[in-house]
């Protein structure tokens, strides 16, 4: 152990005791508590876009427990259709019990992901106990994250409770991977069978097993629990591993060389970290730019950081720190949503959920680290000035926090956060599109559609069959331009073929447009037999694009408003799109 440094050495871990099964349940209730009043804004918020697909429309959820329990649990079952192409039966069982408990009331739903969350934020604080962090520091950083603004997306958006619950697993599962190692990894595998995103704590897991190794501790339970661990997600990867592909769906390549590609994901990194500092950046949709030019800020930044970060895991790893593992966790969390492989909308607030505690602990215990390195006391002035100042800092997260929320009780109110913050992305060109429109300016919105298509709105955006368009169904150029969007659709599932009943549904409407009949009845009927339902809207556009077919009918596709089978996607909460000058100030 000489190579851990005279003087360098972290104190001993706090033992588990420190932290009693009471006092992590006062936690949670307290940490509940304020967030109740910071998530207020987003209680009585409706189901929202993917929920749709996860809770509302999800046949599974209403089948006999038994039943359920065994059609979810099936690997190559349908009930992926519904979980994104995912393997999550944990999302499906949690889910058919709120629905069970709260039917259509969404307020149990919002109140219940609260209390999860705050949950993760007290085992959170338990975590950084364990890591020898004094109790004033991990109440501070745990708050961080219990009040970070980027959390409100999985707060307060209903379907994501399978974020919230794969990281309650997770954290559980490190806590108790040297008590009782077979707990530990029924929670690990448990929380990726809510979301795959768990798997950033096994790399953490294996750093504290391996400095609990160098220091000379006994690990044989750890080695057990770390064994049973890598089993788990051996046995899980090859499930979930079919659904990577499709998450890159995306109807255009936003980057036209691997420089610009290489630049835009050290960018979109740097940004990652400047939210997880302030806050700043948050976005109901975000729509980063390529990086084209060697001197942009942010990919400079993204490099400078990656530099650092490398330097201080090597570092760190060779003296068995643990705060070696904070780091590699948040590493492990950030590459699935790095832009390795691209994917629409190439950043989002929620995928910092899983990021945010490794960075909180890696920055905590270089902290501690720097503080004993200069003498520091931590009884002087300068802790308890930091304190004060993290403190602050909370509150101002929690303000933020508060002011995001009631974005979450309208899809209309995401939308104008996204254009206000991204003017030139798909969101702000279609936003402007519908406001020329309403000045009766069609040829403007025409011209803002087709910039919306181009960065890639053609597959985020239903315009065939969007009633705020619906004046431009007569205009050839309108026609045209929704004939070109459904192209692209129909290219880009040439290599990653549709996998759930959504994708098959406007992958049909795309074939239907271009005039392509046979291929539009045929993915309608697929839609049918794997959705598992007797959808008479869908059931209705197959009988009218049979009888186009057959020359019964002669109305196209442009004649009305088609069947989608859901709602309009874009609603507005005053009646009407609003103006730049009336967006929220976030």
């Amino acid at each position: 152990m000489s190579d851990l440094g005279a003087g360098t050495a972290r104190p001993a871990p706090v033992a588990a005791e420190t932290l009693p099964l009471r006092t992590l349940i006062g936690l949670t209730v307290a940490y509940a508590a304020f967030g109740l009043v910071v998530y207020r804004g987003a209680l009585n918020g409706p189901f929202i876009s993917d929920d749709s697909m996860y809770i509302t429309s999800n046949p599974f959820l209403g089948l006999p427990v038994a039943e359920m329990v065994v059609a979810v649990f099936e690997p190559t079952g349908e009930s992926r259709h519904y979980a994104g192409g995912n393997y999550a039966p944990v999302m499906h069982v949690a889910h058919a019990v709120e629905a069970r408990l709260f039917r259509g009331d969404t307020r149990g739903y919002h109140i219940v992901n609260v209390f999860v969350h705050a949950l993760n934020g007290a085992l959170l604080f338990a975590l950084l106990l364990r890591a020898g962090l004094p109790q004033a520091v991990g109440l501070a950083a745990s708050a961080l994250f219990v009040f970070h603004p980027a959390n409100v997306e999985v707060v307060a958006w209903i379907s994501q409770l399978r974020s919230l619950l794969a990281m309650a697993g997770a954290l559980a599962g490190l806590l108790l991977i040297g008590r009782a190692p077979v707990l530990s990894a029924a929670l690990f595998a448990a929380a990726l069978l809510a979301k795959a995103s768990a798997s950033f704590a096994l790399p953490m897991a294996a750093v504290f097993v391996y400095a609990r190794y160098r220091r000379g501790e006994p690990i044989r339970r750890e080695r057990l629990g770390l064994a049973l661990w890598v089993a788990a997600l051996a046995v899980y990867t090859p499930l979930q591993m079919s659904v990577f592909s499709d998450m890159s769906r995306a109807v255009l390549e936003p980057y036209p060389d691997l420089w610009t590609h290489a630049r835009s994901m050290l960018a979109i990194f740097a940004r990652y970290l400047a939210m997880a500092a302030t806050g700043y950046g948050t976005a109901a949709f975000h729509e980063p730019e390529p990086v084209r030019s060697n001197l942009d800020p942010w990919w400079v930044a993204g490099l400078v950081a990656s530099v650092c970060l490398a330097i201080r895991i090597a570092w760190t790893l060779r003296r068995a720190d643990p705060e070696a593992g904070w780091w590699l966790g948040a590493l492990a969390a950030h590459a699935p949503i790095s832009q390795v492989l691209p994917f629409m909308f190439g950043m989002g607030d929620r995928y910092l959920y899983f990021v945010l505690p490794g960075l909180i602990g890696g920055t905590c215990l270089a902290a501690s680290a720097l503080a004993r390195r200069v003498g520091i006391s931590g009884t002087g002035w300068l802790p308890r000035v930091a304190l004060a100042v993290g403190l602050v800092w909370i509150g101002a997260f929690a303000l933020q926090a508060s002011r995001r929320a009631p974005l979450w009780q309208h899809e209309g109110f995401l939308l104008e956060d996204a254009a206000a913050h991204y003017p030139n992305g798909a969101i702000g060109h279609y936003v402007r599109g519908v406001l020329a429109l309403e000045r009766s300016d069609p040829d403007t919105a025409l011209a803002e559609l087709r910039a919306s298509a181009e960065r890639g709105g053609g597959f985020a955006h239903p315009f065939f069959g969007d009633p705020w368009l619906l004046p431009l169904h007569a205009d050839p150029r309108f026609q045209q331009l929704v004939r070109d969007m459904a192209q692209m659709e129909i290219d880009a599932a040439r290599t990653r073929p549709p996998s759930t009943p959504s994708q098959l549904f406007i992958l049909a409407n795309s074939h239907y447009l271009r005039g392509e009949h046979d291929e539009a009845i045929e993915l309608l009927e697929r839609y049918l037999r794997v959705s598992g339902s007797s959808d008479t809207e869908a059931l209705r556009l197959v009988d009218r694009i049979r009888r186009e077919r057959n020359g019964l009918a002669n109305t196209g596709p442009f004649s009305s408003i088609p069947v989608t089978g859901s709602k309009p996607a874009f609603d507005f909460p005053s009646g009407r799109p609003l103006g730049p000058d009336e967006w929220p100030d976030l």
